[in-house]
This record gives structure tokens, sequence and C-alpha cells, in this order.
């Protein structure tokens, strides 16, 4: 499976992109810490959490092989002091705060399940 981000806007301190998962009839949104996004380019991600190890975040996918980084998660939250250097997902973004994280989160685990995918990241505007 094969997930495009690109990254819209900056508000504030946050990185605003748009998710388009294959299989979702509307787009995801996604939201960044604009100090520590990672570079535009193509990623593998793997599953996190989803056999019995003991891990904070369950059921979510890792970005791997970045430089220099690691645990990068896909995960629920709504703000940029949220994301702990990882991407944020929601249903949408009102006032440069995602809104219905855990529905998106929800929605992507339905279509992606424990499977890993490849991820494209475009930038339209530089953060």
């Amino acid at each position: 499976m094969n997930l495009v981000l690109t990254r819209l806007t900056t508000i504030g301190n946050s990185v605003i992109g748009r998710l388009d998962v294959p299989g979702l009839p509307y787009p995801l949104w996604t939201l960044e810490d604009a100090k520590e996004f990672i570079p535009a380019g193509a990623y593998r991600c793997g599953v996190h959490g989803w056999g019995n190890e003991p891990v904070k975040i369950k059921k979510v996918w890792e970005v791997l092989n970045v430089p220099k980084r690691s645990a990068i998660l896909f995960h629920a939250g709504n703000t940029d002091e949220d994301t702990r250097g990882c991407i944020l997902v929601g249903i949408g973004v009102r006032e440069g705060r995602l809104i219905e994280s855990g529905g998106a989160i929800l929605r992507m685990r339905q279509l992606i399940s424990a499977n890993g995918f490849d991820l494209q990241i475009h930038a339209v505007v530089s953060a």
C-alpha cells in the first residue's frame, strides 16, 4: 500500500498536511511539529505495538530509516505538543488543531491493519 503525505502549510509551531490513504474516499489530515518534521522523501513504515511487546502507543505504524531519527510514529493527537516528533492524523483541521484524531487512527487500522506501507512525503510549502 502506498500513502502520500503532502505538507500544505505551517500554522504557528505546526505543519499541516494531507494524507491520501488508498481505500478512503476522503483525505486524512496530518500535523507535525515544525521543528521536528522529517525530510520529504520516500519511506517504509512498519507496524508498532501490534503484538505483545510492551510499548506505550499500540497498533500504530513507525516511519523507518529516517536519518538520525527513530521512533517516529503515526498516532493520535491534536496539537504540536502531542507530536513528540511523530506524525499525528485526524479527520479534519480546525484552528490549527486536528479533530477526530482517534477516528482517523481507527480508519487507518481498518484499512491497513497490521501491515506496513510505503510513504511518500511531498512538501508544497517549506516548513
